[in-house]
Parts: structure tokens; C-alpha cells; sequence
């Protein structure tokens, strides 16, 4: 009985892995490939940090043809890379259900020379919101515990039920294998599809943190508060008149005690749109409008 289980299991998974490897592409940009996952019919996701600073890669796709793509967005923050494929290929559906611990997935890449990776894997660790490093926020955070090996970045993880979950990073952990959900995928995808760009909210702040004076501390509802230092040439803060020794408090209504907490407030879909700044300034507390940029890019 035990062992007929495990053979319709084996052969149901092998006929997911079969379908969904079809979706599934070796992205030829370093000296490194990666894998890649066709999240639309001509668009392609993998990592950013597999990528080179090029514009123009190569795909190879499931049936061994190679065809050139364009980076159409990229995401450093949260290493997500976006290319536009110059023929269209088959999507795989996306997955709309948080993830929890102890569920069994499946890592689904492709190895250097474009034959079908995988590794049966469980979710080791969940949880609601996470920020790494390099300061992008996912909406949930997903642990594999499965090690990162040649290949990984850029895989799909595969659900049971043919879904794909999320791609899957080495670049946040060496020891463990993270996965970047869908959702964040899904609406940077959307982003590139209606304004053409991956946009980085920007105010142009050159701050440190600083305990505020302890009679302002009620006013401000916080005991921290963010020292403005410099403000960059032609910046929306500039522009609204933010001066060094102002100490901001908050945006839009909400406290903020670190340079953290205020990147939390400023999403990609605040960029254009009016923000209200908190600040101490001349010993009163002040509001002050201005408009979330774009961050330019770096030359």
C-alpha cells in the first residue's frame, strides 16, 4: 500500500515537473547562466544579480532555441529582473496563496547546458512582510531548506498543483534558499506593462537618526526623530523647502523612527503622488507637501 502511494506520488509529481518545465528557461547574461521563469507570453523573470549591467541577454528555452531578450526592469532591492523575450513562450499560472511552514514544493530551474533541475523541498519558515538587506521588502517572507546550489537563482518554485509560487534567490543567504513571492513579481510585471519602467520612490533626504528633545516627544508621538543633513541637488525635497536641522517625524500621518520605517511608507505606487512630511523645525512642529520622485539611475 505505502509503496503504491509513493509511486503515484512520484509519477504525478514527475508529470508536473514535465509540464511546467516548459515554462521554465536558461538565461545566458554572466559567465554563469541562470534560470528563468516565462511569467508572461514574451516576458521572462530571473534575478537581477544574475544579470550583467548589459542591456541584451540570451534565452534558451525549453526546447533547446536560443532567442535574444531585452531587460526590460530591474529590481536590486529586491533582485528581481525583468526581460522582454523577442518570441513568445508558454507561461506558467502564478500562485495566490500565502505559503506556510511544513508544505512541500518543488525547486524547478535549468543546469548549465539547459537540461531540467530540480529538488523536492519543504517551506522551513514563513512570515508576514520581510526586509532584507538591501532594503526591498517582500510581502511575505519564505524560508526553503534546501541549500543554494549552481542553478538555483532565478528557478521557479513549483506548487504541487503546477502553480508557481515565486523564483527563488541566492543572492540574500549562502547557507539557505529564499524565495521572492509572487505577488512582488506580479506587480512589478504590472508596473513595466502600464508605465514601461521599475520605479524606486525618491525624496532626495540625507539623514541620521537623533533623539528628540524630551518636550517635543509627546507632540511628535515618538522619542525619535530623522536629522536632516543634506539634501540633493534638485530633489523633491529640496523643492519643497526641506533645509538641514529639519528633523522629520512622519509621512503621511505615520511615525516614523528610522530611515527604515520611512522607506516602508514610500512604495513604487507613491511615486507622482503628493506626501505630507512631518517636521521639527525652529522648536514648533510643521507639515510640509511634496512629491514623491523616481529615483534616477545611477550612471
Amino acid at each position: 500500500m505505502a509503496q503504491e502511494i509513493l509511486e503515484k506520488l512520484s509519477e504525478e509529481l514527475s508529470a508536473t515537473i514535465e509540464k511546467a518545465s516548459e515554462s521554465v528557461v536558461l538565461v545566458q547574461g554572466r559567465r554563469f547562466p541562470a534560470s528563468g521563469v516565462v511569467w508572461k507570453r514574451n516576458l521572462v523573470i530571473t534575478t537581477d544579480h544574475s544579470l550583467p549591467r548589459s542591456s541584451e541577454v540570451q534565452i534558451r528555452t525549453a526546447a533547446g532555441e536560443i532567442i535574444s531578450g531585452q531587460i526590460a526592469g530591474r529590481d536590486p532591492s529586491t533582485d528581481i529582473a525583468i526581460i522582454q523575450s523577442s518570441k513568445d513562450l508558454q507561461p506558467l499560472e502564478f500562485s495566490k496563496t500565502s505559503l506556510k511552514a511544513g508544505q512541500l514544493a518543488v525547486i524547478l530551474g535549468r543546469a548549465n547546458g539547459g537540461r531540467v533541475l530540480s529538488v523536492l523541498t519543504m517551506i522551513s519558515g514563513t512570515d508576514n512582510n520581510y526586509k532584507n538587506w538591501r532594503g526591498g521588502t517582500f510581502d511575505q517572507f519564505i524560508r526553503l531548506d534546501s541549500a543554494a546550489f549552481p542553478g538555483f537563482s532565478g528557478s521557479a518554485l513549483l506548487m504541487p498543483n503546477g502553480t508557481i509560487a515565486g523564483i527563488n534567490t541566492a543572492a540574500f543567504s549562502r547557507h539557505f534558499g529564499l524565495t521572492i513571492p509572487a505577488s512582488n513579481i506580479e506587480r512589478l510585471v504590472e508596473r513595466i506593462q502600464t508605465k514601461g519602467t521599475i520605479g524606486r520612490p525618491y525624496l532626495g533626504l540625507m539623514m541620521q537618526p537623533v533623539r528628540l528633545p524630551e518636550k517635543f516627544r509627546k507632540e511628535a508621538g515618538a522619542e525619535i526623530g530623522l536629522l536632516l543633513i543634506g539634501t540633493e541637488n534638485g530633489s523633491p525635497a529640496e523643492q519643497a523647502g526641506l533645509a538641514v536641522g529639519d528633523i522629520v517625524v512622519g509621512l503621511n500621518g505615520k511615525t516614523v523612527n528610522s530611515i527604515e520605517e520611512l522607506h516602508d511608507v514610500l512604495t513604487a505606487e507613491s511615486i507622482g503622488s503628493e506626501i505630507k512630511v512631518t517636521i521639527l523645525r525652529g522648536g514648533k512642529i510643521e507639515n510640509v507637501q511634496t512629491k514623491v520622485g523616481e529615483r534616477p539611475l545611477r550612471q
